[in-house]
């Protein structure tokens, strides 16, 4: 694998796990109408859920639980920052998508 291959897998399963979310909130409306400041705003949201769900991945003992007891929630919040992240991109114009 060359070096920038060795992201591929990575980048693979995170795009699944973006697009998972795109789906599950496919009842919301476009981020078009968002804006910048909107999509910025959602995404400090968001990245705050993320790091509770990381912060609050011990057991009752102070133990990290070998199951990762919030695994679900901090893959489904890290999916949502980036969805976040691009939406902001697209609503500044600076993916190059017309």
């Amino acid at each position: 694998m060359t070096k920038p291959d060795k992201y591929v897998p990575v980048m693979t399963a995170f795009y699944r796990e973006m697009i998972r979310e795109m789906d599950a909130n496919q009842h919301k409306s476009t981020w078009k109408g968002l804006g910048v400041e909107g999509a910025l705003a959602d995404l400090h949201y968001h990245v705050s859920k993320l790091d509770w769900a990381v912060r609050h991945r011990f057991d009752a003992d102070g133990d990290v639980d070998a199951r990762f007891k919030r695994r679900d929630e901090v893959r489904e919040f890290a999916a949502d920052v980036g969805n976040l992240c691009a939406m902001l991109l697209d609503n500044a114009g600076l993916l190059g998508i017309e």
